[in-house]
């Protein structure tokens, strides 16, 4: 397994808490923005962590956006 750094392993941690507390909101009666709860009370620098985390799904998806667009336009030519 890969050794990674302190900072990525945080990284993963605060993103691996932000999406377990989003399924708990989505998934478990009663815990209605428990998710916004929780992101409200974390440290400024795990907000930048889901900041930054958030800014790559966006380019991930028009990256994805733009790839399926292609393949789509080279199946019908």
């Amino acid at each position: 397994m890969a050794k990674f750094s302190a900072a990525t392993d945080h990284a993963l941690s605060v993103i691996a808490h932000v999406s377990m507390a989003q399924g708990m909101t989505k998934n478990v009666k009663g815990m209605d923005g428990f998710a916004e709860f929780y992101k409200k009370q974390m440290p400024p620098k795990d907000k930048e962590v889901m900041r930054r985390f958030e800014a790559f799904c966006q380019k991930a998806h028009v990256d994805l956006s733009k790839m399926l667009q292609q393949e789509l336009q080279s199946d019908g030519q």
